[in-house]
């Protein structure tokens, strides 16, 4: 169940739309590989703070089933 935790912090992520989230699958091939980064990685994929921080730390009201 945790692994569709990932799957939803990444798509609900604020600022991230289906191209970024693409090109950060490909380069890190799963979603928990890309909420490992630090923010400086992100960062240099074009990431905003605001879409990091709502990456690496998801509304889980929003991500709770």
């Amino acid at each position: 169940m945790e692994h569709y935790k990932h799957w939803l912090s990444l798509i609900l992520a604020r600022g991230i739309g289906p191209e970024t989230c693409c090109k950060l699958l490909s380069e890190f091939n799963n979603p928990e590989s890309i909420l490992a980064c630090n923010t400086n990685l992100l960062a240099s994929f074009g990431l905003k703070e605001a879409s990091i921080e709502s990456l690496l730390n998801p509304d889980e009201k929003k991500i709770k089933y």
